[in-house]
């Protein structure tokens, strides 16, 4: 009885292995399946690449953004070191000239004023670059 009964198990092992195989083979001929299948991995990649695309454009933007602050806020200091010379020298050349302390005090700010709308005409610029 014990052969039957061995046969039995052997029988039974052999059709779980045959289907299987009818699964797998099923499987390999469902041409719909692996197209979807491909189509998938497809997506996965280029969502990689792109959150990869995007961390690479935001290290480089944040860097490029650092350096115009750099550029800009050396760009002010100088403006604003013209300005101060620019004011002094204009008040010296008053001076100079004999007028009368109201004119030199009027000068000065004047003076000052203009230099500092270059300066901010020459920053704008420079931001449009």
């Amino acid at each position: 009885m014990s052969t039957e009964q061995e046969l039995r198990a052997e029988i039974a092992q052999t059709r779980a292995e045959l289907g299987q195989t009818v699964e797998a083979l099923a499987a390999k001929a469902d041409v719909k399946a692996q197209a979807s299948q491909m189509k998938a991995r497809a997506a996965e990649s280029l969502k990689a690449k792109a959150a990869g695309t995007a961390e690479s454009l935001k290290a480089r933007t944040a860097g490029t953004a650092e350096s115009l602050k750099a550029r800009t806020a050396g760009t002010a200091e100088s403006l604003k070191a013209r300005t101060a010379r620019t004011a002094e020298s204009l008040t010296a050349k008053g001076a100079e000239a004999g007028r009368s302390p109201a004119v030199r005090r009027s000068v000065a700010p004047a003076a000052a004023a203009a230099a500092l709308a270059v300066g901010v005409v020459l920053v704008i610029r420079g931001r449009k670059r």
